[in-house]
């Protein structure tokens, strides 16, 4: 009240004293006990309106014209008054503002006790403006926490009434109900405050969460859901928000993890007011885990009072199937790794040092893995010198991959073996190695050379066989005309034939006796056993002697199928063959005619007769007996077994 006193001040205008010399009517505490119980339901039911009826309730039991209530607020040129209630005549001048220093309020509360003050204008100018006039004014201060906060004042503005004793008791009494009314005022507003900023925070993290790919999430304290954004929905198939309301958080968990979720994690989170993990979602519509990152915080009030849990959860399906592909990778490059009939080896190009080896590799080197990780490559006797390694990983730096070939290699055992090195530059789980792929070529190398004896071996014998077939050719070319020559011919190349397609098959390591027979004496096999018998042990003939006995069968045979036993029904061969025993053992074996037509005495020799005798002599360094018998021929041969056998230990 009042815009700046007057030079003579405010003790001019204060007739405080007045109050003990008039008379006073008797306190109505019925009345007055009411009044402040209904505003104590007004101030539970609706604060914000508990100073407003504070003043009118001031008026009506002071029996005043007009009354308010005056809060000191910061100004901006220092602490201003300003009316925050206002009742009767002086209404309109609610929310009305008067600098302290300058005000009635300002004076009531720099004295800190009850004034009466009458035509306060005369001090405070500003109220000759004030319509109605003031005749007397009767204001109270009040305090929180003995901070001065506002003053309660009545106004009456007929000249006829005045204030009482009585009046300045209950204004002494409503303004410490003021103190109480404007403190809850206050707590209001920072209520409101709060809650518009904590409803405007809720606001602004929802249109986050709504815009988020993450999933976003609340529930009570009972684990029951709340919200849930439309990642949220998305990442487990729910359709729609009451959709998610309705499902207990526990449900969004994949069957099998729900019992640690509830037991462990959950308990956890309560506890410690934080948690995170990786665990499973269940899809709703497909029933299939998804992995994610689970966080859950408990959130809270301003208060610091526990309202309920919230989540932030990241889908991390992607990474896991990633992991998982890892992991099956790992698993059979380790299988690879570990079964390769290749060495491995793989080292760390700053150190130069051995960190892995395989088993292939162990066992070539003669070293156990734990002996050989450490290790530098020259010191298994790997590139000779350190110099040499130290120029690979060099290399390497520029060409990523480096080849070697026919290195010699030598193992702990002194075994020197050779071997081709593929040496790679690889970037593995974040960090650069190198690997030596080492193949063992000792044994193809091996099988090169025996392959190149070998063809120097098919080479000769080819050579050996052109001449035969030579030689052959040119005497049966002695023999009759030119188609007799060619069914010869073709005879005994075929015979020969016979005898190569049995060394191949053996390898040239020699051929059985019998094998021999039977082949040459093919044409006749169904006489095998009725006409034709062989009888004798398992002897392995000479790649040569079986060339030589062949061809002798041949001849044998095709004369017997001409002129000799077998040229009629009844006639009968018999082939038998024996080694003798002892270190130094006889071969022997014969042919024998028995049953065919009368057998004439040679006259003259022909080419079969010459392979039969001189060739079979010549080759085998043996002899051979023929006796042309009228019962049949007979043919025998005889040389020592080291000249046709396979003995043991050698041919």
């Amino acid at each position: 009240m009042g815009h700046g006193a007057s030079e003579g001040g405010a003790g001019s205008v204060t007739i405080t004293a007045e109050l003990d010399r008039r008379p006073s009517r008797p306190p109505d505490y019925a009345a007055e006990n009411s009044a402040l119980t209904a505003l104590a339901e007004a101030m539970s039911m609706n604060p914000d309106t508990v100073l407003q009826q504070l003043a009118k309730l001031a008026m009506d039991l002071t029996r005043s014209e007009s009354a308010g209530i005056s809060l000191l607020e910061p100004g901006g040129g220092g602490e201003a008054f300003r009316w925050a209630a206002t009742a009767g005549a002086w209404s309109p001048y609610r929310d009305g503002t008067v600098p302290r220093d300058a005000s009635l309020c300002g004076e009531v509360i720099a004295r800190s006790t009850v004034l009466l003050v009458k035509n306060p204008e005369r001090a405070f100018p500003v109220l000759q403006q004030a319509d109605p006039r003031i005749s007397e004014a009767l204001l109270a201060p009040f305090y929180l926490g003995g901070v001065p906060v506002g003053t309660l004042w009545t106004v009456k503005h007929n000249l006829d009434e005045q204030f009482e004793a009585e009046d300045a008791r209950i204004l002494r009494s409503l303004a410490r109900f003021a103190s109480a009314a404007h403190q809850a005022g206050k707590a209001l507003e920072m209520a409101k405050a709060a809650s518009q900023q904590s409803e405007l925070r809720a606001q602004q993290l929802v249109a986050l969460a709504e815009i988020s790919t993450e999933f976003f999430g609340t529930c009570d304290m009972e684990f029951v859901s709340i919200y849930g954004n439309a990642a949220a929905m998305q990442m487990v198939g729910l359709a729609d928000l009451e959709q998610v309301k309705r499902t207990p958080v526990l449900e969004f968990f994949f069957p099998e993890d729900r019992a640690f979720i509830s037991e462990e994690f959950f308990p956890r989170v309560l506890r410690d007011g934080h948690g995170k993990i990786e665990t499973r979602f269940r899809h709703f519509v497909t029933g299939e885990p998804v992995w994610v990152v689970y966080s859950l915080v408990v959130l809270k009030d301003e208060m610091g009072r526990p309202t309920g849990l919230g989540t932030v959860t990241y889908d991390i399906s992607e990474r896991k199937k990633t992991e998982e592909r890892l992991r099956t990778s790992e698993i059979r490059y380790r299988r690879l790794f570990e079964a390769a009939h290749d060495g491995v080896l793989i080292l760390d190009p700053a150190t130069q040092k051995i960190i892995d080896a395989n088993p292939f590799m162990t066992k070539l080197l003669g070293y156990s893995r734990d002996e050989l990780v450490g290790m530098e490559l020259f010191q298994i006797g790997f590139l000779g010198e350190a110099q040499a390694s130290q120029d690979m990983f060099q290399t390497l730096k520029e060409k990523w991959q480096i080849r070697y070939e026919h290195l010699p290699l030598r193992s702990e055992e002194g075994v020197v073996r050779e071997v081709e090195v593929v040496a790679n530059l690889y970037d593995e789980e974040g960090r650069t190695v190198v690997q030596c792929n080492v193949r063992d070529i000792s044994e193809r190398k091996r099988a090169e050379a025996n392959a190149q004896v070998l063809m120097a071996e098919v080479n000769h014998r080819a050579r050996n066989m052109l001449a035969v077939v030579q030689a052959v050719a040119q005497q049966s070319a002695k023999l009759g005309d030119p188609q007799t020559f060619a069914a010869r011919l073709s005879d005994r190349i075929n015979g020969l034939a016979a005898n190569q397609d049995l060394l191949v098959k053996n390898l040239w390591h020699g051929v059985d006796i019998t094998e021999l027979v039977l082949a040459q004496l093919a044409h006749f096999k169904d006489m095998i056993g009725l006409r034709i018998h062989i009888q004798g042990p398992e002897l392995i003939l000479t790649a040569a002697a079986s060339q030589t006995v062949g061809m002798a069968l041949h001849e044998l045979s095709t004369n017997a199928a001409k002129y000799g036993s077998l040229s009629n029904s009844a006639g009968e061969v018999h082939i038998e063959w024996q080694s003798s025993a002892g270190p130094d053992p006889v071969f022997s074996m014969s042919w024998v005619e028995s049953d065919g037509p009368p057998v004439k005495p040679r006259t003259r020799t022909g080419f079969g007769q010459t392979v039969i005798k001189r060739l079979v002599e010549v080759s085998l360094g043996g002899t051979v007996e023929i006796d042309y018998a009228a019962e049949g021929l007979s043919w025998r041969l005889q040389t020592p077994g080291s000249n046709v056998l396979v003995l043991s230990g050698g041919q």
